[in-house]
């Protein structure tokens, strides 16, 4: 569930590629 939602996040941030800060932040959670 937690995974998926992440996942889903990070699509959405990967969107909007503007900032990667925060992309790189989803992906540290995941880790």
């Amino acid at each position: 569930m937690w995974r998926s939602e992440l996942q889903n996040m990070s699509k959405h941030f990967y969107d909007i590629n503007s900032l990667a800060p925060i992309d790189l932040f989803v992906i540290f959670l995941i880790l």
